[in-house]
């Protein structure tokens, strides 16, 4: 991928006051991620800027994710242009690291896993309600918050870069996301809420498993993605049982 100027720390003047320019944290193909430090609300943020060339990029983001607020998804603060013209849209900072990481500490106890699947369907419903569908749910883009309950975390869906309104993926205007946890009917170009649901089914697989069900190159991916059953013989009984009792807590008879 070619770098951009911003590859390093940017002029902390083409930003406005409030925000103190803290690290590089990643370049995306269509943006670049900077932590800040937002001196009026105290607190740290990531700000995420556009490249020249992605326009249509930043103003799909912005119209996804503007004036949603649930606790289970990353809340977007602001939106401005810098003084070059850079487009950004700020996010709050969830410090707690990711689920991918958290996979790298397996095996995972039977209460976090439902903890995760809880806490990401409450922001699914949540989103879907606004009409919106994520488009690349995945142990990346899941995020952990600390609680101020000892010893809880909160798990909470980043990254609206690929979401979308349900009236564009009903149209087929919109295909991407990432190839292992793509639903389907999303290598077909239309596609709906659910869409989201398997991706969170992939992911609460390999969270029990220690692996996701397909794996390969892309073509063996849409292949088994397509065509394939993964087998559920790997996951541990305990899991099941514990997943089924918290049901049964939820919603009894």
């Amino acid at each position: 991928m070619k770098s951009w100027p911003d590859c390093v720390l940017p002029d902390n003047g083409l930003f406005p006051e409030r925000y103190l320019l803290r690290e590089i944290m990643r370049e995306g193909p269509n943006s670049f991620l900077l932590l800040a430090y937002d001196q009026e609300a105290l607190a740290d943020v990531v700000i995420k800027c556009f490249k020249p060339s992605a326009k249509g990029a930043y103003l799909r983001e912005i119209g996804a994710a503007f004036g949603l607020s649930h606790p289970n998804l990353a809340s977007c603060l602001d939106t401005f242009h810098r003084t070059d013209g850079i487009a950004c849209i700020v996010y709050e900072y969830v410090s707690g690291g990711s689920l991918s990481d958290l996979l790298e500490q397996r095996p995972l106890s039977s209460q976090i896993i439902i903890a995760c699947l809880r806490d990401l369907l409450e922001a699914l419903v949540y989103l879907h309600g606004q009409n919106r569908i994520h488009c690349d749910i995945k142990p990346d883009n899941i995020m952990l918050r600390p609680s101020a309950d000892l010893g809880q975390m909160q798990f909470v869906l980043i990254d609206f870069g690929a979401a979308c309104f349900l009236r564009e993926a009903q149209e087929g205007w919109h295909g991407t996301g990432t190839p292992a946890y793509i639903a389907p009917e999303r290598l077909k170009k239309k596609f709906f809420y659910n869409s989201d649901l398997y991706s969170l089914g992939v992911i609460a697989f390999e969270m029990s498993v220690g692996h996701r069900p397909f794996s390969g190159t892309l073509e063996e991916l849409t292949e088994a993605t397509l065509s394939a059953v993964p087998s559920l013989e790997a996951i541990k009984p305990s899991v099941l049982r514990d997943f089924i009792d918290h049901l049964l807590v939820k919603n009894p008879a």
